[in-house]
């Protein structure tokens, strides 16, 4: 059972570190985006209310 502990820790270990970036790229990119759609959208709503 420690052994078996031990090799799932082990790959999980492994898994963050090949996909943990990928991750956090991913995150930061849909927050970004998040940003830009929201100043879109004040720029579209100031643009029509002239």
């Amino acid at each position: 059972m420690e052994q078996e502990v031990s090799v799932f820790a082990e790959e999980m270990t492994a898994f963050a570190a090949v996909y943990g970036l990928q991750v956090v790229g991913a995150i930061a990119i849909l927050i970004i985006g998040w940003m830009m759609s929201g100043w879109g959208a004040r720029v579209t709503n100031k643009a029509l209310r002239v």
